[in-house]
């Protein structure tokens, strides 16, 4: 028997202590899973969303990939998911709807080839076991190469957990029945005419719908924008060019930017597909938009998002894992490691005279006897593993970073308003505690908040008196959560160990700050989230995918 992982921890860390009880095969994990997934609805739409990635980013062609995804559907009676591939609607190739029909019995049907009858057969053993009979396995290594047997698995896994779990939450719409003699049959929907309309809550970056969508976006914004991502994409129209021909379907649109929530609602009305980054979306919200196809939030988790309340009404809820959150934690980690090495003290300076500058003179050990490392003699270098890592605030940027962070043998310690469920806490190696005894314990302290009234000079005189001394601060939110005048105290008396700054208190800085002149101290330009390319590559996708949901 062959051993096949349904889902794997690489890919659901908050998952995985679940996930290697079922590798083990002890009976009783699927109902642990669907508890884990009914308590905790955001973990909940990160699978589905993530087996939905699955689907449209599988290498395999498209119409094998819908024949697995309806028999799935099929053996589990999903009639919903079965509704969603309907066939020649999702795959250009085309399924007939005999061929859809057989996939309920397929093995005497002639309509399907000896490669597709093989990855139907490993569908419907994985289907029932965690391992494969060693002849079915066979016959699919016949029939597809290695990588395409990955894919083929990665498939077939997500989604049958996919189906699982729906059936397991009872989260399959059904279909609306004809109405009785004398009651008033339910509204069909109505098909819009016109270019769609998309609702955008208005962000500096979600503004691109617009800038790439709509027509009627004014020269002056195209023009900002093209000088915006200059530096990085010098050609911006091309750009534009290379999403519109991935989205047909989508351009041109008429995209309405919403600056309130209120405002948010007021647009809602004919619009097919709202993208959201902070707003909620609650039924009042899906109240005003009777005609959305679906919701993208500009985020992993679909925080501020009733995704049961989407369910209800057919809407799909979509979420894009954004790179530039992933380029902010690699940042707030380069500049943990580039004060624990000193290295923008160092950087350079490897002759003797250069060192001098910085310090003392060279002075080169007695090699009769010694190794020669450090022949600089840099006093002060300090390691990230063993020490203790202290994160106020958990959101997108701050579980990247945390995930890294595990792979330095940190302790890590978290604070925020509400506390992650427990099986999230785990898999991400977190320990919530006080936010007092956070400060008093972290050597490396890492704020990731809002700026507000209740934020604004977070770190003041107080608190950094409560920092152990020696810790280090790095900032990457907004410079104003520190107290500068409390800062520059606190650096002074060589309490405060170091502390990195991005972006800073104005913008340019000033060549006589006197934060300058202070050793232990780093500070950039306002480029964690960099390069361009990443919210250039989140935006596509998001537009690719909306477009997706609205193909006829």
């Amino acid at each position: 028997m062959t051993r096949v992982s349904l889902i794997d921890e690489k890919d659901h860390p908050e998952l995985a202590e679940l996930i290697e009880r079922l590798r083990r095969g002890r009976r009783g994990s699927l109902i642990d899973l669907y508890r884990v997934l009914l308590h905790s609805p955001e973990i909940a739409s990160a699978w589905f969303e993530y087996s939905n990635a699955v689907r449209w980013k599988t290498g395999l062609e498209g119409r094998l990939r819908e024949l697995v995804i309806v028999r799935i559907a099929l053996l589990y009676d999903v009639d919903y998911m079965i509704r969603q591939h309907v066939p020649n609607l999702t795959t250009p190739e085309g399924i007939s709807a005999a061929e859809c029909a057989a996939l309920a019995d397929w093995r005497p049907a002639t309509c399907f080839s000896e490669r597709e009858r093989a990855a139907l057969a490993y569908a419907d053993a994985m289907s029932r076991e965690v391992t494969v009979p060693n002849e079915i396995f066979e016959a699919v290594a016949r029939h597809f190469s290695e990588p395409q047997v990955v894919e083929l698995t990665i498939l077939i896994g997500a989604f049958n957990m996919s189906t699982r779990v729906m059936k397991a939450l009872e989260l399959d719409p059904q279909p609306v029945q004809p109405a009785s003699s004398g009651a008033e049959a339910p509204a069909k929907p109505v098909a819009l005419s016109g270019p769609p309309i998309l609702v955008v809550e208005d962000d500096w970056f979600t503004r691109l719908f617009g800038v790439v969508l709509d027509p009627a976006t004014s020269g002056e914004r195209i023009a900002a924008f093209t000088d915006f991502f200059s530096h990085d994409e010098p050609d911006f129209a091309g750009y534009c060019a290379r999403v519109r021909a991935r989205v047909p379907g989508l351009f041109p649109a008429q995209v309405k930017l919403a600056g309130s929530v209120e405002e948010m609602r007021a647009l809602l009305p004919g619009a097919r597909a709202l993208v959201v980054e902070s707003f909620p979306v609650g039924r009042a919200e899906l109240d005003a938009g009777r005609d959305l196809v679906v919701v993208q939030k500009f985020g992993a988790m679909p925080r501020g998002i009733d995704v049961a309340a989407c369910a209800e009404r057919g809407i799909r809820v979509l979420t894009v894992r954004r790179r530039s959150t992933a380029a902010c934690a690699e940042f707030a980690i380069a500049l943990m490691l580039t004060l624990a090495k000193k290295l923008h003290r160092l950087a350079g300076r490897i002759s003797s005279e250069r060192l001098a500058e910085d310090g003392g003179p060279y002075r080169p050990f007695d090699r009769r006897h010694t190794a020669n490392s450090n022949w600089a003699r840099v006093p002060g270098l300090r390691t990230l593993n063993g020490s203790t890592f202290g994160i106020i605030g958990v959101g997108e940027i701050g579980r990247e970073i945390v995930l890294r962070l595990g792979a330095f043998g940190m302790r890590l310690l978290y604070h925020q308003r509400t506390r992650l469920p427990e099986a999230e806490e785990r898999a991400l190696r977190l320990t919530y505690v006080p936010l007092d005894q956070l400060i008093a314990e972290s050597d490396w302290i890492v704020p990731l908040l809002p700026i507000g009234p209740a934020t604004r000079h977070f770190f003041d005189r107080a608190r950094f008196a409560q920092m152990k001394p020696g810790a280090f601060l790095v900032n990457i939110s907004r410079a104003e959560l520190v107290d500068r005048v409390a800062l520059i105290e606190a650096l002074k008396s060589g309490r405060l160990g170091g502390f990195a700054l991005d972006p800073l208190y104005e913008e340019p800085g000033r060549s006589d700050d006197e934060l300058l002149g202070f050793r232990n101290v780093v500070l950039t330009p306002h480029i964690a989230a960099q390069p361009r390319f990443n919210v250039l590559g989140e935006m596509a996708e998001m537009m690719a995918d909306i477009a997706r949901e609205l193909a006829p």
